[in-house]
């Protein structure tokens, strides 16, 4: 998807504040109920063909602070739905709206805890741990945590569960507490993020 640029803003910018122009250029539309502005714009390939992408857009007050808002996809309804989805992280982060305000990101709503401990293993595997260190994390969550909740959904664990797993059935196995805690804690960690962080749980 073509990412827009600081430059392609300041054109949009200046293209929402010119009047009909002789070709009949129009200033986008003001959307009703609040919704802010959508424009959309054309961007030819390499190849070519032409693609239309949609810049929605919105200013929302931050305590004494007016920030605009924007997002681009290749629908309106999406793009729309990207800058409102931004716009409520925005007030999460100002302490407007409470976290769980938040909708769950759909590619995260399945994800298992076999995958996020997978993917946190890949990702120690980037970091160039010792071979042998990276061998010692595989064997126990391969004998310890994906036999118990490999195909479990990170939605579905709770607390209890995982209090006695950590606290009673791993030390049973002569396991301690603190790998454990990390592991499991680190595979709930990646399954609520939601914005890009070159890990696939977080982007599924």
């Amino acid at each position: 998807m073509y990412e827009f640029d600081e430059d392609d803003v300041e054109s949009l910018d200046a293209l929402a504040r010119k009047k009909h122009g002789p070709k009949g250029e129009r200033r986008p539309k003001k959307r009703a109920d609040g919704e802010g502005t959508v424009f959309a714009v054309q961007r030819t390939r390499k190849d070519g063909s032409v693609a239309t992408y949609y810049w929605a857009a919105k200013s929302i007050e931050l305590g004494n602070e007016r920030k605009k808002i924007t997002a681009q996809a290749r629908t309106e309804r999406d793009a729309f739905e990207r800058r409102d989805r931004k716009i409520l992280e925005e007030r999460v982060a100002y302490g407007l709206a409470k976290p769980e305000a938040i909708p769950l990101d759909p590619r995260i709503a399945k994800l298992t805890v076999g995958e996020c401990l997978m993917d946190w293993l890949a990702e120690r595997k980037r970091e160039g741990l010792a071979p042998a260190t990276i061998h010692m994390y595989d064997a126990r969550i391969r004998n310890h945590l994906l036999p118990v909740f490999g195909t479990r959904p990170v939605r579905a664990l709770n607390y209890e569960e995982l209090k006695r797993f950590v606290n009673v059935d791993l030390p049973a196995k002569g396991w301690g507490l603190t790998r454990s805690a990390r592991h499991l804690s680190a595979s709930r960690a990646r399954s609520t993020t939601t914005t890009g962080t070159g890990s696939s749980c977080a982007t599924r």
